[in-house]
């Protein structure tokens, strides 16, 4: 990604911020492909682990179980920070 909106880096983490930026353009770290069509496809994460108080949490597994459910047609897991246990699943 890059443009106006995206961010400029991490605050007080110069490092984190060298890492995901890359000549202007933001690395998410998602892998995916463009169809003919022009949609784009989600296939997977560079970095696949959310890190939860410790624990390894997988969230294509996750994401496995929930698309089996009949009534899910898509779903998607990330991790969003916590002050106290590193990482939170929604």
């Amino acid at each position: 990604m890059s443009g106006p909106s995206v961010f400029r880096g991490y605050l007080h983490d110069l490092e984190a911020t060298k890492a995901a930026l890359s000549d202007g353009w933001y690395r998410t770290q998602d892998v995916g492909r463009l169809d003919d069509r022009g949609r784009v496809w989600l296939l997977g994460r560079l970095s696949e682990h959310i890190n939860r108080g410790g624990n390894k949490i997988s969230p294509i597994e996750i994401e496995d179980v929930l698309g089996q459910h009949p009534d899910v047609a898509a779903s998607l897991v990330a991790a969003v920070p916590d002050p106290l246990i590193g990482e939170e699943r929604r």
